[in-house]
């Protein structure tokens, strides 16, 4: 997905985007990984929160959480929001 500034300073293109979810294929692709990696394989287990076979912005946003601060006790506050 490509996604420049200006698209994003548009809120009806925010909130597009806000709605995207990624299939496990997807979020390899992100990370440029293979999709059976376990990197990806344990990573998107732990990402798909409610186990949809889908990451959604939110989820997707919370595990870059628990990436950036290291904690999982952030990491569940941020679900409980």
């Amino acid at each position: 997905m490509d996604t420049d500034a200006d698209e994003l300073s548009d809120p009806s293109e925010a909130t597009k985007l806000v709605h995207v979810t990624l299939s496990k294929e997807e979020f390899a692709q992100y990370f440029q990984l293979k999709p059976d990696s376990m990197f990806v394989e344990q990573m998107f287990a732990v990402a798909d929160a409610n186990d949809d076979g889908r990451v959604t912005f939110r989820e997707f946003l919370d595990i870059m959480v628990l990436f950036t601060n290291g904690s999982l006790s952030v990491w569940k506050m941020t679900l409980e929001v």
